[in-house]
C-alpha cells in the first residue's frame, strides 16, 4: 500500500508538471475570451456590438471592473450555449485570485489533477491498485487531458464531474448504498449537467447501467437518486435551456 501511494504521488507530480508546463505561454484564444466574458456576467454581448464601424468607447466585457453581479451569470446566459456552473466557478476564482491568464488556466489545471485521483479510485475499486495506477498514469499523460487542462473552458470540469459520478456508482456497487455515496452521486450528476450538456446523455447511460447491472437496494436507490437529481436540474435550469 505504501508503494502504491508513492507511485501515485509520482504520477500526480508528473500530471502537475505536464499541466503547468508553459501554461501561460500562449495567449487566450477566442473561446477562452468567451469564458471570461460570460464569467463577468455579460453573456456573449460582443455579438450585439455594432458591425463595420469604429467603436470609440467600446465596453470592457472581460475585466471584472465592469462585471455584473455573479448571480446574473445564471439568469442572463442566452447567447452562450452552455450551462452556468463552470462560469460561476470561474468568476469566484477570478474574484479570489486575480484575472491573469495563468491564474484563470490554473483553475482548470487543478480540475485535471483531481481527475487523476478520481480515475485512480474508480479503477482501484473496480479492479485493483495496479489497474488504478495504470489508469491514473494514462490519464495524467493523455494529450487531450493535458490540452484542455490548460484552457479556460469547462470541459475539464465536465470530465471531473463525470468521473465523480462513476466513482460514486462503483462505491455503491461494491460496498452498498448509504447517504454519503448517494449524495455524492446526485451532486456529481447535477454538477456535470450544469457544466456541459454532454452530462445529460452520460447520466442516461450511467442510469441504464445501474438498472441493468446493479441488484437490490443499490439498484433502486441509485436510480432514484439520479432521477431526483435530473428533476432538480430541470426545475432550476429547464426554462433557461428553452431561452438558449
Amino acid at each position: 500500500m505504501k508503494r502504491s501511494g508513492l507511485i501515485l504521488l509520482a504520477i500526480l507530480l508528473l500530471a502537475i508538471g505536464l499541466r503547468w508546463w508553459h501554461i501561460g505561454k500562449a495567449s487566450f484564444w477566442y473561446d477562452e475570451f468567451g469564458s471570461l466574458e460570460v464569467s463577468s456576467a455579460h453573456d456573449l454581448e460582443h455579438f450585439k456590438l455594432p458591425r463595420q464601424r469604429i467603436l470609440h468607447d467600446p465596453p470592457d466585457l472581460i475585466s471584472l471592473s465592469e462585471a455584473a453581479p455573479i448571480w446574473k451569470i445564471w439568469t442572463h446566459l442566452t447567447l452562450d450555449m452552455h450551462p452556468p456552473l463552470f462560469f460561476m466557478i470561474l468568476r469566484f476564482w477570478r474574484d479570489m485570485f486575480g484575472t491573469s491568464e495563468v491564474m484563470a488556466r490554473t483553475l482548470t489545471a487543478l480540475a485535471g489533477i483531481a481527475g487523476v485521483v478520481c480515475i485512480y479510485d474508480v479503477a482501484r475499486l473496480a479492479h485493483n491498485r495496479r489497474a488504478g495506477l495504470w489508469a491514473a498514469l494514462i490519464f495524467a499523460v493523455a494529450g487531450p487531458q493535458v490540452l484542455y487542462a490548460q484552457e479556460t473552458r469547462g470541459y475539464t470540469f465536465a470530465v471531473l464531474w463525470g468521473l465523480c459520478m462513476l466513482d460514486a456508482i462503483v462505491w455503491i456497487a461494491k460496498l452498498g448504498p448509504n447517504w454519503r455515496r448517494l449524495l455524492a452521486l446526485g451532486a456529481a450528476e447535477l454538477a456535470i449537467m450544469l457544466t456541459h450538456y454532454i452530462g445529460i446523455p452520460l447520466s442516461v447511460a450511467l442510469g441504464l447501467y445501474t438498472l441493468i447491472c446493479m441488484r437490490g437496494p443499490a439498484r433502486w436507490k441509485s436510480a432514484g437518486t439520479m432521477i431526483v437529481s435530473a428533476l432538480i436540474f430541470c426545475a432550476i435550469w429547464g426554462k433557461f435551456i428553452i431561452a438558449q
